[in-house]
Order: structure tokens, then sequence, then C-alpha cells
């Protein structure tokens, strides 16, 4: 009978440390499988995400940002008439742009860069001076592809920050409700 005792015995041993890796065992392959499930909704989000702003030409929250321009380099001398006046003009009302940097052309539309800013210039908008932030963010958001146009007037200050008009809408450097100052598109 002792015999059986001890068999019975390894038995539950054996048996209970086969069903506790058993359980290890499926401890970490639940774990892998959360692992891969979390890695495949992450990678499905992010290709959602790129594919809504493929369609949507990366808005962004406010709806600035245009699709892609085919553009031309234009040389300083290349530059038509408007746009170098306008940058002599702005020397002259003592706010200088500063050195020419380079220039771009899509169609009949300019935009020179300067050291201090830009001139942006189109036969339905005119001739207009961009600076600042203003300037920047309608750069980076596309600059002659920006879906808010080209500017039709200077930029103006307004009570907590400045505008400037454009073409299809308003772009503004405001202060938002986080006390920071930010670009919005009306």
């Amino acid at each position: 009978m002792r015999k059986n005792s001890i068999t019975r015995a390894t038995a539950v041993l054996f048996g209970s440390a086969l069903l506790l890796g058993a359980a290890a065992c499926s401890d970490e392959e639940a774990q892998e499988n959360i692992d891969q499930a979390t890695d495949a909704v992450s990678t499905a989000a992010e290709d959602a995400q790129s594919a809504i702003e493929d369609a949507t030409g990366d808005m962004g929250g406010d709806g600035g940002n245009g699709g892609d321009v085919d553009t031309e380099d234009v040389g300083e001398g290349d530059l038509p008439p408007e746009v170098t006046d306008a940058a002599a003009g702005a020397e002259a009302e003592g706010a200088p742009l500063g050195e020419f940097q380079s220039a771009e052309r899509a169609g009949d539309n300019v935009v020179a860069e300067y050291a201090d800013g830009w001139v942006v210039s189109g036969p339905e908008s005119g001739t207009h001076v961009l600076r600042g932030m203003i300037g920047e963010t309608w750069m980076e958001d596309g600059g002659l592809g920006n879906d808010v146009g080209l500017p039709t007037g200077p930029e103006a200050e307004t009570e907590g920050g400045w505008e400037q008009p454009f073409t299809n809408g308003v772009l503004k450097w405001v202060e938002g409700e986080n006390g920071e100052f930010e670009a919005v598109y009306e």
C-alpha cells in the first residue's frame, strides 16, 4: 500500500505542477495575445488617421491646411515689380523685411520669402506682406496651396491678438482658452 501512496502523491504533485505550468503558459499566451491585439488596434488607428488626413488634406483642427500645389522657384530678379515694391514699401515704413531668401510661383500667384516676412501676390488678391505667426502659420499650412487662400489685406491688431483677411476667410493669431496664443481660421 505504501508504494501506491507514493505513486499517488507523486502523480498529484506532477499533475499540480503541470496545471500550474499550463496556467502560467496560458497567462503568458494571453498577455502576448493582448499585446498583439493592442498593436493591431494601434496600427489600424494610425492607418485610419493617415487615410483621414489624406482625404481631407490634413486640415487640422481649424481647417487651414491645403493641398500641395505645383510651384516653381523664382529668382529675385524675376519677381514681379509689385512684390519688390511691397518689400521696399515695408522698409520705407520702418518695418523692413530683411534680405531676400527665396520665392516660388504657382500659376500667377507668387510668394517671396525674406528674412523677416513674406510678400504674397496674386492677380485676384493683390500684393500683401505677411509677418510673424500669421505668416508662419500660413506658410506651414500650405502657403500658396493653403485653403484660406491668399492675403487680401494687411495684418491688423485686434482685441486679444492679430488677424489678416484672405481670399477664403480670415487667419487669426489669438489667445486661446488655455491662455496660449494659437492660430484660428475663420
